[in-house]
């Protein structure tokens, strides 16, 4: 399974982040995890409190992004966070992790680059599906 070195979480359900967080580390995916509760706080987060050009800072190389969320909502999350230098988001994969399974929300997320688009809930089964159909694209 790919592993990466830091990991986002971003979701406005402190109960999803929780759960979602203990899976993510029961596989051993990253090394470093971070939640954040909405669209805004995850661009601070990248911006002001990680260094994008730092070896030793945590810029999140995956991001597991929940679509509905209130202020900032996961489509202009993707907006604004596409639209920063290209060092901000470079070698980043997008994972959408919402209950949303309208497919207008799937194919509007396709627009944007995303990895893969998940149903809730996060499981160990979808984590080592959706890392193993990775492995073997490369």
């Amino acid at each position: 399974m790919k592993k990466f070195k830091s990991t986002l979480i971003i979701d406005d359900d402190p109960i999803s982040c929780f759960i979602n967080q203990k899976i993510i580390e029961r596989t051993e995916l990253t090394q470093h995890i971070a939640v954040v509760h909405n669209g805004a706080e995850a661009l601070e987060y990248i911006v002001k409190d990680v260094s994008a050009n730092s070896e030793t800072g945590n810029k999140p190389d995956l991001i597991f992004l929940d679509l509905n969320m209130p202020g900032m909502d996961g489509f202009e999350f993707l907006q604004k966070y596409k639209a920063l230098e290209r060092n901000y988001w470079e070698n980043v994969e997008i994972v959408v992790l919402t209950s949303s399974n309208n497919q207008t929300d799937i194919n509007k997320t396709k627009g944007y680059n995303v990895m893969a688009y998940l149903t809730k809930p996060l499981t160990v089964e979808s984590l080592n599906s959706l890392f193993k159909q990775e492995d073997n694209r490369q």
